[in-house]
């Protein structure tokens, strides 16, 4: 009788004993598949670190285990942006650190966005009232910069950086892209004129032309303060009308010069 209970006990011990042993293993086995499970999604992108310039685009691709479509974000989307197909646009100077999703899986590419570099050809200009001068500027985006004039009533600018001085006084070119700003001075000058002679003497039904020279190229005008005893002509040319005495006036772009002239019978 003893001996059948110790059967009994032994009997349902090691039942026992092995049923758990095989419910560990179960548990284990799951522990196992899940873990291999996770550490098999993964993504590999095309890049992982890339530097941009204002305005530029870049496909990042990216291939995920399941070969499911991942999603793309940014965490500063003023810095760059990107679309749902992975094309990154670089809109201002910074970083910014795109991730990529699929499942469990995720990536990151971290994007930097350069500064725009404005490199101008002259950063001070002194011009002449009438003259055109041309401001280049390099932009290390390639981005088209636009210009502009503190005083338009001094310097005109176009879109192209072509300068022309209106009048004498001090203006500012403003060149501006991507957020950046670089500024030229212009500093326009009032021409020289420079004549030929300044006093003479002509006899009645004589005419000469008065020479006169104008540092900013441009053609002056003649006025005459007496025409009953002086006449002249819009290129310069003088006649004596009767005897007495004029002075003519030679101006352009705010600058007058004046020549004295006396008209003697003959």
């Amino acid at each position: 009788m003893k001996t059948r209970v110790k059967k009994l006990i032994v009997l349902t011990v090691v039942s026992c004993v092995l049923i758990m042993a095989s419910a560990y293993t179960d548990i284990c086995t799951q522990n196992v598949y899940a873990r291999d499970k996770q550490l098999n999604q993964f993504i590999i992108l095309s890049k992982y670190y890339n530097v941009m310039d204002i305005g530029d685009e870049f496909q990042l691709a990216a291939i995920t285990s399941s070969g499911k479509k991942p999603t793309f974000s940014s965490n500063k989307s003023n810095i760059a942006s990107v679309n749902k197909y992975g094309l990154i646009r670089a809109k201002k100077s910074g970083k910014a650190t795109i991730t990529v999703k699929s499942g469990k899986a995720v990536a990151y590419c971290l994007i930097t966005v350069n500064r725009t570099e404005i490199k101008l050809s002259n950063i001070s200009i002194n011009m002449e009232k009438g003259s055109v001068r041309k401001l280049t500027a390099t932009i290390s985006s390639g981005n088209k910069p636009k210009f502009s004039s503190s005083k338009s009533s001094v310097a005109k600018v176009d879109s192209s950086g072509n300068i022309q001085a209106v009048n004498s006084g001090v203006a500012i070119i403003s060149v501006k892209v991507d957020g950046e700003i670089e500024k030229c001075t212009v500093n326009v000058k009032k021409p020289v004129i420079t004549l030929e002679s300044y006093k003479f003497t002509m006899k009645v039904g004589e005419s000469k032309n008065l020479y006169a020279k104008v540092s900013n190229g441009y053609r002056p005008k003649y006025s005459s303060s007496n025409s009953k005893v002086i006449a002249v002509t819009k290129s310069g040319q003088v006649a004596a009308i009767k005897k007495g005495k004029a002075t003519i006036t030679v101006s352009e772009g705010g600058t007058k010069v004046k020549c004295q002239i006396s008209v003697e019978d003959r």
